[in-house]
């Protein structure tokens, strides 16, 4: 989980089709992980939500 501090800056990736394609998160002070980068894939419909089910990425270049 990663707690929002000053300085702290957020990407969000959309694809065409308006889904979370990634998110980059960049933490503004010294405490880790610094660099988070998360990809969204593999949607399903749940009920009238489209749901991702593959989340992979990394913390600070390893794997999350």
């Amino acid at each position: 989980m990663v707690d929002d501090s000053p300085g702290d800056t957020w990407e969000l990736y959309v694809r065409s089709d308006n889904r979370v394609e990634e998110f980059a998160f960049h933490r503004g002070g010294t405490r880790k992980p610094s660099v988070v980068i998360a990809a969204r894939e593999g949607y399903k419909k749940a009920g009238p939500l489209l749901i991702s089910t593959d989340r992979r990425g990394t913390a600070d270049g390893k794997p999350r």
